[in-house]
């Protein structure tokens, strides 16, 4: 093992030294976060004024690789955490027509996917993202002639879709899942989450650095989560949990020990 190394697995194991490192990394190391506010408001008033702040930057629309900066990975990656979706779609697939896809980037879940599993040759796989990202997914869908893919800005598209599918999108969005799904007249019948900071603790924001901006992120708690979709009609069929955890300096009754995946579906 290396100096380098040992240094760091002895700050990693003092909780003291671990909670400074990780406050000072803010804003140089991706994914780090810092702080805990109640309202995406107080987050945002937080924020630092040396970067910029809000996950839609123009910089999204001027990159060659749209994926790479804001998911940090290629258009045809498949993340290992989604295979407990890969199952569950499986399962789904013979009774899907139109798939919603809340958080899709470029098309990252679709081209990754598609991989691995058969695709209904029936199947309308539309992506809902910010303009940027839209136009540049629609782009990248004509270059590879893929007509199954769409785009869209606008949630209401998930009007009379089969499934609903978001993974590492709902922390940040100021809604939650149940209160989107409730405002459609024509809800689809299976929701599946994935890659999501869920936990047992209160509820919470905090201020993520995404490389090239700090934006609010949402902590929500597992037991409200499943309420209010059961409001909504829908019932849990599975949960999972990843090995990816989150920690908030000087706050460990904040600590995420591991994301989580969720099967809904309507009664």
């Amino acid at each position: 093992m290396s100096v380098k190394s040992a240094v760091a697995r002895m700050i990693e194991a003092t909780p003291v030294l671990s909670d400074l490192f990780l406050y000072r990394s803010f804003g140089r190391r991706y994914n780090t976060c810092r702080g805990v506010y109640q309202t995406v408001q107080e987050a945002n008033a937080a924020s630092p004024k040396s970067v910029e702040s809000g996950y839609n930057q123009s910089v999204i629309g001027d990159s060659d690789s749209v994926s790479q900066i804001t998911a940090n990975k290629d258009s045809e990656t498949l993340d290992p955490k989604d295979y407990p979706v890969l199952f569950w779609l499986s399962a789904i697939f013979p009774d899907v027509r139109r798939l919603f896809n809340l958080g899709g980037n470029v098309g990252l879940e679709f081209y990754a996917y598609r991989k691995k599993l058969a695709f209904p040759d029936t199947l309308e796989w539309t992506v809902c993202e910010i303009p940027e990202i839209v136009d540049k997914g629609a782009e990248l869908a004509r270059e590879r002639g893929e007509e199954r893919l769409d785009f869209t800005t606008d949630f209401e598209d998930a009007e009379n879709t089969d499934l609903l599918l978001t993974c590492g999108t709902l922390q940040y969005l100021e809604k939650s899942i149940d209160r989107m799904i409730g405002g459609l007249n024509e809800r689809p019948q299976h929701v599946l989450i994935n890659r999501t900071p869920i936990y047992d603790g209160d509820p919470y924001i905090t201020l993520q650095y995404i490389g090239y901006a700090v934006t609010p992120y949402r902590i929500q708690n597992r037991e409200e989560l499943i309420a209010g979709m059961r409001a909504e009609g829908y019932h849990l069929i599975d949960e999972w949990k990843d090995s990816r955890d989150l920690k908030i300096p000087f706050h460990p009754e904040c600590y995420v020990p591991g994301y989580r995946g969720m099967y809904f579906r309507s009664d």
